[in-house]
C-alpha cells in the first residue's frame, strides 16, 4: 500500500516535494488556497499584448541543481538556455553600458577575472576583488551576524556592492544582505565556485506557467494527485 503524504501549499517549494515524492511512489494531497499554483511563480495573460508575461523574470543560474532535477522529472528542463559564460550587461546613470563576463577559466578563477576586468569598478576595488579568497578557503564567518558585515569586512563597498553583490544577493535570496544568513550565503558561494557551470545564468525559452506550473500539476495529475483549494 503506499503511503500518503499531505502537503500545504502548492508554490513552487509545495510543487516540486510533491512532484519529488510522486516520483518516488507516494500518494500525495496538495492543499492550496489560492486558485491557482505556482505562488509568485506564475504568468499572466495581456489581452492588448495577446502574450503571457511573467510576474517578475525569474532567472536561474548553474548551481539551480535541485530545481532541474525538478525540470527534468516534468519534462521542461530542454526549455532552459545556458550561458557558455557569466555575461551580463549593466546601465550607468549615464545609460552608458557595462559588461561584466567571465573567461573560460576554471571556477574560482572565471567569476575573479570578470570582476578583476570589469569597467565599472576602481583600481582600488579591483584590488579589493582579490579578498574574495578568504571566501575560497573554508574559513569559518560565524562572528558575523549577517552577510552585510561579511562582505564590508572583506572591503566588498562602493560600485563591487552597487554593480555585483547587491544584484546577485537580490536575485538569489530575493532581499538584501542585511537579511541574509552567513551561513546560507557561504553554501551558495561554495557551490558557485566549485562548479564551473555555477556563475552562469540559466534563461527559460517560455513563461513560468509552461516552465513550471502546468507541466508539474499534469504530471501530479498522471500520478493520481488530489489538489484541494482550501
Amino acid at each position: 500500500m503506499k503511503k500518503s503524504v499531505a502537503i500545504a501549499g502548492g508554490g513552487i517549494a509545495g510543487l516540486s516535494a510533491a512532484v519529488f515524492l510522486a516520483e518516488k511512489g507516494f500518494k500525495i494531497k496538495l492543499f492550496e488556497s489560492s486558485p491557482k499554483l505556482g505562488g509568485r511563480a506564475y504568468s499572466f495573460y495581456d489581452r492588448d499584448r495577446k502574450m503571457f508575461f511573467d510576474n517578475g523574470q525569474h532567472l536561474l543560474a548553474g548551481w539551480y541543481k535541485n530545481t532541474f532535477d525538478f525540470l527534468k522529472i516534468i519534462g521542461t528542463y530542454n526549455d532552459l538556455k545556458f550561458q557558455s559564460n557569466l555575461e551580463i550587461d549593466f546601465l550607468d546613470t549615464y545609460k552608458q553600458k557595462l559588461k561584466l563576463k567571465s573567461s573560460g577559466l576554471r571556477p574560482p578563477f572565471n567569476l575573479l577575472s570578470a570582476l578583476l576586468s570589469f569597467p565599472g569598478f576602481t583600481g582600488k576595488e579591483k584590488l579589493s576583488v582579490l579578498k574574495l579568497r578568504a571566501l575560497m578557503n573554508g574559513k569559518s564567518f560565524d562572528n558575523f551576524s549577517n552577510t552585510a558585515e561579511l562582505l564590508d569586512s572583506l572591503g566588498q563597498t562602493g560600485n563591487l556592492m552597487k554593480y555585483f553583490w547587491e544584484p546577485f544577493i537580490l536575485a538569489v535570496f530575493n532581499t538584501a544582505a542585511k537579511n541574509v544568513s552567513v551561513n546560507v550565503f557561504m553554501n551558495v558561494i561554495s557551490k558557485g565556485f566549485s562548479d564551473e557551470n555555477g556563475f552562469k545564468l540559466v534563461i527559460p525559452s517560455n513563461d513560468l506557467n509552461q516552465l513550471l506550473i502546468d507541466r508539474a500539476e499534469e504530471y501530479l495529475l498522471s500520478r493520481a494527485t488530489r489538489s484541494k483549494r482550501v
